[in-house]
């Protein structure tokens, strides 16, 4: 049994920052990264709406 944990962290960046985040994680998601599997996810200012 592992005790490794792993967070996905969004930064900030206003309104262009939130397109980008979106972008980054549909890539992410269409290149097969499961991202439902984060036991944390943290993010600061856009980062915590995109987060959200």
């Amino acid at each position: 049994m592992s005790d490794q944990r792993t967070a996905l962290v969004l930064g900030g960046g206003g309104i262009t920052g939130i397109a980008w985040e979106i972008g980054v994680l549909a890539g992410l998601a269409e290149a097969g990264v499961d991202l439902s599997g984060a036991d944390l996810v943290v993010g600061t200012s856009a980062g915590s709406v995109v987060g959200a």
